[in-house]
């Protein structure tokens, strides 16, 4: 394995369109991160689609983290803040009641098995990956001192050490994470108006996305894939096999 760099950060997202929940070590399922958009809501004003940051932004400022230990037989309890005084929990109806009131719509609660997260919950791939290369040129392009990584909503923020390697080189290719873990980058992200919204305040600043739309081709992030299950954590070595 040629070694090219490191995981910085692993966030994953256990309710789709809620802020990321920053864990150090993690099994990567055959879908992506174990729990990673693994309960949803459902919107059923708009025919049964996901209910996400586009329609309520306020849902990015919300968080979710499992309790306990995760479980290959069930998914721990999970843990809602929901920018109350008090905490929720999923399948509550009181947790229900709150969220309908908040997002002005009825809606349901979907939860998929610990094995089987479908694409659509989960994006269009796997796994995103942001290098910290792009996102210090992003902030040097947009001439602000930093950018918070998750407005991107990444799995994987990471160092690209090899200065003679660019991120564009890396697609088509299988990459080693630590000892067990093996993806394939397949293509970029195309961005839309998600990040536009601050996950700390909610707020929206149209900004980001005109200029990753003409500067950037509409893209930043790596979509990858998931050819070899197993356990990583930050620190983890990526290589090119």
């Amino acid at each position: 394995m040629l070694k090219i760099g490191q995981i910085d950060r692993i966030i994953r997202y256990p309710v789709k369109s809620f802020s990321g929940d920053h864990v150090r070590v993690i099994r990567v399922m055959n879908y992506g991160l174990y729990g990673d958009r693994s309960h949803a809501i459902i919107d059923q004003s708009r025919g049964e689609k996901f209910l996400t940051i586009t329609q309520f932004p306020e849902m990015a400022t919300y968080s979710a983290r499992f309790v306990s230990e995760d479980s290959l037989d069930e998914y721990p309890e999970l843990e809602l803040d929901l920018q109350q005084e008090q905490l929720f929990y999923w399948g509550d109806p009181s947790t229900l009641e709150v969220l309908e009131a908040k997002a002005k719509r009825p809606i349901r609660f979907i939860q998929y098995e610990v094995d089987d997260v479908p694409l659509g919950a989960i994006e269009e791939e796997h796994l995103l990956f942001v290098s910290q290369r792009s996102l210090n040129q992003l902030a040097n392009e947009l001439q602000i001192q930093s950018i918070h990584a998750e407005r991107f909503r990444p799995n994987f923020i990471y160092t690209l050490d090899r200065l003679e390697i660019s991120e564009e080189e890396l697609y088509g290719k299988v990459i080693q994470i630590g000892s067990e873990v093996q993806v394939e980058f397949v293509r970029e992200c195309e961005r839309c108006s998600i990040i536009n919204v601050d996950p700390e305040s909610g707020q929206r600043d149209s900004r980001y996305l005109k200029h990753i739309v003409k500067n950037r081709g509409h893209f930043f992030g790596q979509y990858a894939r998931v050819i070899q299950t197993g356990e990583v954590q930050e620190g983890d070595a990526i290589g090119l096999i």
